[in-house]
């Protein structure tokens, strides 16, 4: 009963940690498509929210 529950347990935080890590691929994927359109550090800085 207690290794069901474990087992239950692992398969779930590994498909939170897929889930985690392809968001994680994509929205880096898309921070790098702006900054290219918006041509490199004005770019970056319209992404982190920090330009002036």
């Amino acid at each position: 009963m207690v290794s069901k529950f474990g087992l239950k347990v692992l398969v779930v935080l590994t498909v939170l940690a897929m889930v985690a890590s392809s968001t994680a691929m994509y929205c880096s994927r898309e921070a790098k498509k702006k900054l290219s359109e918006c041509g490199g550090n004005n770019g970056y800085n319209i992404i982190s929210g920090s330009h002036k």
